[in-house]
């Protein structure tokens, strides 16, 4: 009785199996995809660049034009964006990270790789750019301060 159900249980467990290749121990399958093109790698990532794209246009703009209005928009836009859709800031830790060797994959993250660019650039030309309008933690202070009440506050 025993002999009749190991024999069963190994008809069972080879009756679902797919045969291997010859020269595969393993069961690793070799494939021959080719990777994916960059045109393919930009149109999977068309929207996230779109965003930021208009994103940095809305950050860019609010900056030259000095409009207070236009700032505090941009202040909550980079809260929502940056902040809470991203959930990512440029920090010294991704300089550092980029220096010893270990940068993003650059195919995967072109929306962050854009991102580092626009944000080097725009310090090299305008100053704080970055840490003004577009850095959803100093952007979050600003709106706290614009909002809490001035004997509320506590000078340090």
């Amino acid at each position: 009785m025993l002999r009749t159900l190991a024999v069963c249980a190994l008809l069972a467990g080879t009756a679902g199996a797919q045969p291997q290749p010859a020269g595969d121990d393993f069961g690793f399958e070799e494939t021959d995809d080719a990777p994916p093109a960059l045109a393919d790698v930009v149109l999977g990532q068309t929207a996230d660049i779109a965003l930021f794209a208009a994103f940095a246009a809305l950050a860019l703009t609010s900056f030259l034009r000095k409009s207070t209005r236009l700032k505090y928009v941009t202040l909550v836009a980079s809260v929502l964006y940056l902040g809470f859709y991203k959930s990512q800031l440029l920090s010294i830790v991704n300089i550092f990270s980029t220096l010893k060797g270990n940068p993003p994959l650059f195919l995967s993250n072109l929306g962050w790789s854009v991102f580092v660019v626009f944000a080097v650039v725009t310090t090299v030309l305008w100053g704080r750019v970055y840490c003004g309008r577009v850095c959803a933690f100093g952007a979050l202070t600003q709106l706290i301060d614009a909002v809490v009440p001035a004997r509320w506050r506590v000078t340090v």
